[in-house]
């Protein structure tokens, strides 16, 4: 096993389309609903660049406001994963869901890049949810600073589409292109 990858970040930031995307198949359940369908971490073994690694899908944080987890518990579940991970945490994906990001980003960054990992463990971040952007990557550079004065500096970034978008009458769907530049984006962070 090449490592253990932990992906953490707010119900409906695209954590489990993430683990599909580098499946290429639909192997964590999804939703479109107000409320989040990840209840309690999942494990999946995928392979990247011919390495399998760990991935775990988190339940969404801030789920409490309106959902079925509240925050602490799962800052507690969390926590108790990070520490008695077999093999320690390798790589910490911070995900969030552009364009506009909420107040609580800063607050998730803290509790997981120095309280939790203590900045020991490489951290990036992704952005999902830039599938109407005209060029994802400049999502980044127009809003790096914003990140930095909230002191978020994670050691890399992919913004990406996690979706493929609603199908053409071509079979092709609206976001293929992007999509796939995507899934390389995830896994060259890997």
């Amino acid at each position: 096993m090449a490592g253990n990858i932990v992906l953490v970040g707010e119900t409906g930031a695209g954590k489990s389309s993430i683990i599909n995307m580098i499946a290429g198949a639909e192997v964590a359940p999804i939703s479109n609903r107000a409320t989040g369908c990840t209840f309690e971490h999942h494990s999946y073994i995928l392979p990247v660049h011919g390495r399998n690694f760990k991935f775990f899908d988190t339940a969404g944080l801030n789920e409490g406001e309106m959902g079925t987890v509240e925050r602490s518990v799962e800052i507690a579940k969390l926590y108790k994963l990070i520490t008695r991970l077999d093999g320690g945490i390798n790589l910490l994906m911070f995900c969030v869901r552009g364009p506009r990001i909420k107040n609580a980003t800063h607050q998730n960054w803290k509790i997981f890049d120095e309280i939790l990992c203590k900045k020991q463990i490489p951290t990036v971040l992704v952005v999902t949810g830039l599938e109407h952007e005209e060029n994802l990557d400049d999502w980044w550079w127009k809003n790096k600073g914003t990140f930095e004065h909230q002191d978020i500096r994670p050691d890399d970034t992919a913004c990406i589409t996690a979706t493929r978008g609603k199908l053409l009458r071509d079979g092709c769907r609206v976001f293929d292109d992007d999509y796939e530049q995507s899934v390389a984006k995830i896994q060259n962070l890997v």
